[in-house]
């Protein structure tokens, strides 16, 4: 009967641990204790009420100061190790076993592991990536400080409650070896595995197609490229600013591109690259200028245009003084295009009438695929006058007679000279035969009278022969006309004999 009591007396020892995770749990699920941690060894009894003893074994230590069912140890060390017994009272009940059963509790070092988080598949950090080191340390977290410690070093990097440090923004000094701890008062974990940190610079650059100064309606086309100390990544996100506002979000595009560019356009440009570690790094500022594109529209003739008139618009345009004539041109009339796509700047209309009144305006197509316009000139037609000539058939006609009359001049001109030629001639005939014009003082009348001709040389035995001539002159003679006789007043011809008259 007695032996059928002593069976009904069980005593079980346990180890607890304190954790804001755990609650106490019996030997069955015992856990291992680590330095710090708060151990309670738990006497359970089937028979409530008495008063139980505590000792330790080894190193052996008779009275523990408790009476309870249970014992606690708090922020146990490694001393506190060995072997523990707990009995109850003998007061109790005479017929109760007094043996007890033992438990070992082994205090073990706190040792700590740190771990690296990243959000590169590869894990590799970039200049201004976010990264998580979390240092993971056994044992009861409660009241423990973790510490982070670069490079091996004394002094603690980072020191706080948290077992997670977090970088939010990584730069190239921050690279080196890490490694952390736990301290509790004057208790200390151990030291935790390095971890290397390898940072890789971001080094961005944006390039301008085509490169500053540029013209209106031009295409422009930033390019964003980057290096991370020879490291490459496809999940690269890219934005770009124009002093300093983001003009456009960022995508995986490294391209940015306006295709047609407008004064207002002008400014300084920048491209950021960030990680998926959301490290972000800008490139340097490039300036962009987009000079006005101005295009102007000249009529010719200008002021009144009379119908059967030539019309000539000429369309120019120029950047800040300079201009070029590798464009297209198109001109519109009352917005309806007269002319289409031509690399000549002008337009014509040989004999315009009055359904070529209207506004004129030409455009010049730009590089992008627009169109710059120019001004507007008002062109209105005047009708033609019966009662007189036009402006534009006079002036045909004056180009028409003004060689006739000039060849007519020409004509009686070289009249006068012939004739001129003509009459000193005749005169110096006259004089190589001995002639003598007498002419009356009223110039009506005049004589002609030979002189002797020399035969001598022919025949000497010819007496002379002389010819007298007296006639009636006119006063006047018409230009280019010969000079004639109105009248024979006189003649006396003398022939020496033997001679035969001249015929």
């Amino acid at each position: 009967m007695k032996m059928a009591r002593a069976l009904d007396l069980i005593i079980w020892f346990t180890v607890v641990i304190f954790s804001a995770q755990d609650a106490e749990e019996s030997s069955q699920n015992q856990k291992p204790a680590y330095i710090g941690d708060n151990v309670t060894l738990d006497c359970l009894s089937a028979i409530s009420g008495g008063k139980f003893k505590w000792q330790k074994l080894s190193p052996k230590v008779e009275n523990l100061n408790s009476t309870g069912s249970t014992y606690t140890i708090q922020s146990v060390t490694a001393s506190d190790s060995g072997t523990y017994k707990c009995e109850t009272d003998k007061s109790v009940s005479h017929y109760i076993s007094h043996a007890g059963r033992t438990v070992t509790l082994t205090v073990q070092e706190r040792k700590a592991r740190l771990e690296l988080i990243t959000s590169h598949i590869d894990g590799s950090i970039f200049e201004r990536d976010q990264i998580n080191m979390t240092c993971y340390v056994d044992g009861d977290p409660v009241g423990w400080t973790y510490e982070l410690h670069m490079s091996e070093r004394v002094m603690s990097y980072k020191s706080q409650m948290e077992r997670t440090f977090t970088f939010n923004c990584m730069t190239l000094s921050q690279a080196g070896n890490y490694n952390c701890r736990a301290r509790k008062g004057d208790l200390y974990s151990n030291f935790s595995n390095l971890i290397h940190i390898h940072v890789s610079a971001l080094n961005v650059t944006l390039t301008a197609f085509p490169k500053s100064p540029m013209k209106e309606g031009d295409s422009l086309q930033l390019v964003c490229t980057w290096m991370g100390n020879g490291r490459s990544s496809s999940n690269l996100t890219y934005s770009f600013l124009r002093n300093n506002v983001t003009v456009k979000k960022s995508s995986s595009s490294s391209v940015f591109s306006i295709k047609e560019i407008e004064k207002n356009h002008t400014g300084n440009y920048t491209c950021a690259v960030e990680s998926p570690g959301r490290g972000k790094a800008y490139s340097d500022d490039i300036e962009i200028e987009v000079q006005a594109l101005t295009v102007t529209l000249t009529v010719a003739p200008g002021g009144s245009v009379m119908e059967g008139d030539c019309l000539t618009l000429n369309c120019t345009w120029r950047v800040n003084g300079s201009s070029s004539s590798k464009l297209n041109f198109s001109f519109w009339r009352d917005c309806v295009s007269v002319k289409n796509d031509s690399d000549f700047p002008v337009f014509s209309i040989q004999e315009i009438n009055k359904s070529h009144s209207g506004n004129y305006t030409c455009a010049v197509e730009l590089p992008g695929g627009g169109q710059k316009y120019s001004n507007t000139v008002n062109v209105q037609i005047q009708a033609l006058q019966v009662t007189g000539i036009p402006g534009g058939a006079g002036l045909c006609l004056l180009l028409l007679i003004l060689p006739l009359l000039l060849l007519l001049c020409a004509y009686h001109r070289i009249q006068d000279l012939l004739c001129a030629l003509w009459r000193r001639r005749r005169t110096d005939e006259g004089r190589a035969v001995g002639n003598v014009i007498t002419e009356a003082s009223d110039g009506s009348q005049a004589a002609l009278q030979t002189e002797t001709f020399n035969m001598a040389d022919e025949t000497k035995d010819v007496p002379e022969v002389i010819y007298s001539v007296l006639g009636d002159f006119p006063k006047s003679k018409k230009i280019g006309k010969p000079l004639v006789h109105s009248s024979l007043i006189y003649s006396e011809v003398r022939v020496p004999q033997g001679l035969s008259p001249p015929r």
